[in-house]
């Protein structure tokens, strides 16, 4: 038989049904697949006045079997030959194999209520949609797979939008901290405190205000020439002052008589 015929995909575990027919369409080839038949009768054992027909027959059936299960534990993974290589019979390992393996295509074949598996969903959110998930699960109404998945996108759409919008805003917020942490209130006026032109308002107005230099009247300081007794303007003033001279220079005069006759 061609080589390529018996080049076979090993079985791992998985597609057991197309990895089935491609073994069975081998040994039905070869005209061995009767070996796997669950009706056909086991060898009776060998006795001494077995005919030469009976002896071939059996010779021909033991190759049969030990080919047949050649060929199955040939098309198997490395894990799966392990498991099975010291099962002897050719049968037992192909009947292990339906057990196992189409019990499991017939359970993932099973067709679920449409209310289960949109229960399953929604108990599959996570944590930040709690508030979404008891809504969904406290409404009698069933939602249909279509419904759901309509829902869940819509509600992921708005999520995204709020958190780009909060995104947004964290960063006009966080500019604005960050620019009153480098302006914190009153660094301006201490700036200027520490600055050597700074004038306090109160210093600033003592500043500003007017002082009493000389007067324009009679020269004197620490009044103005409004206040001035010298004016003339002010006869009584003026009178007082002359007065006030003749005694200063009679006192004068006294003083240096005296030292003269001293």
């Amino acid at each position: 038989m061609n080589q390529d015929l018996v080049r076979l995909d090993r079985f791992d575990g998985s597609n057991f049904t197309r990895w089935q027919d491609k073994v069975k369409f081998i040994l039905t080839a070869l005209r061995i697949f009767y070996i796997l038949d669950p009706t056909l009768a086991s060898l009776p054992e060998p006795k001494e006045n077995d005919t030469p027909q009976v002896v071939a027959a059996r010779k021909k059936r033991e190759e049969d079997e030990l080919i047949c299960r050649g060929h199955i534990l040939n098309a198997l993974s490395d894990r799966l030959y392990d498991l099975y290589t010291n099962t002897n019979s050719a049968r037992e390992i192909w009947e292990a194999f339906e057990n196992k393996y189409k019990a499991e295509e017939k359970v993932l074949k099973i067709e679920l209520p449409e209310a289960f598996q949109v229960g399953a969903i929604v108990a599959k959110l996570p944590s930040s949609w709690k508030g979404y998930r008891k809504r969904i699960l406290h409404k009698s109404k069933d939602y249909s797979l279509e419904e759901i998945q309509k829902h869940l996108r819509i509600k992921e759409e708005l999520r995204s939008r709020d958190k780009m919008v909060e995104e947004s805003n964290g960063g006009t917020n966080k500019a604005n901290a960050v620019s009153k942490a480098n302006h914190p209130r009153g660094k301006h006026n201490n700036d200027k405190k520490n600055s050597g032109n700074y004038i306090s308002p109160k210093k600033n107005q003592e500043h500003f205000k007017g002082k009493k230099g000389p007067c324009f009247v009679c020269g004197k300081p620490r009044h103005y020439a409004r206040e001035c007794r010298y004016r003339k303007d002010q006869k009584g003033a003026v009178v007082n002052a002359i007065d006030e001279e003749i005694i200063a220079t009679l006192s004068d005069v006294c003083v240096v008589q005296g030292k003269v006759q001293g």
